[in-house]
């Protein structure tokens, strides 16, 4: 019983925590980055491409591992379409060098972003692993959940913007 009313309040102030960062006072979504740095130094914007994949990521994550992995057939799929993927690591239980030896053992070696203070996460509603979000270029919200986009999804989404 105290377990369960303790995970309750957990979630409660967790998700109040989410709606100070991510809501201005009016209550009002503020707006979401769209600039990031890569873990080699390169600036990258979601303006850069017509949709951009945000896939957040873990390495203690086993789903996360299958679906960085598959990552590069869908960006072969998508080469040349207005199509970007950019893979934000999480800081929990993992440091920067950690993750990019991680995501470059599996492949993956540009594009990546480490959201070190946790930021990227809270302002995307990160809340679980491997948590997907699709933007077009003016940074609006085409999709975010836990499942990949399909290939038709996101050539949709190509046309369409």
């Amino acid at each position: 019983m105290t377990r369960s009313l303790l995970t309750g309040v957990l979630v409660a102030v967790s998700l109040l925590a989410l709606a100070s960062v991510t809501a201005g006072e009016d209550g009002k979504r503020g707006p979401l980055p769209t600039a990031f740095q890569t873990v080699g130094g390169e600036k990258i914007s979601a303006h850069d491409a017509t949709v951009t994949e945000l896939i957040f990521v873990a390495r203690w994550c086993r789903p996360c591992e299958k679906t960085v992995s598959q990552l590069r057939r869908r960006t072969g799929v998508l080469r040349r379409t207005g199509y970007q993927a950019i893979v934000v690591g999480l800081s929990q239980r993992q440091d920067q060098a950690a993750f990019t030896k991680w995501a470059g053992s599996l492949g993956t070696h540009r594009q990546l972003v480490y959201d070190a203070d946790g930021l990227l996460e809270q302002a995307y509603g990160v809340s679980l692993v491997p948590w997907h979000v699709v933007t077009d270029s003016r940074g609006e919200i085409l999709y975010s959940g836990t499942e990949a986009p399909t290939v038709e999804a996101l050539k949709a989404w190509l046309k369409k913007n």
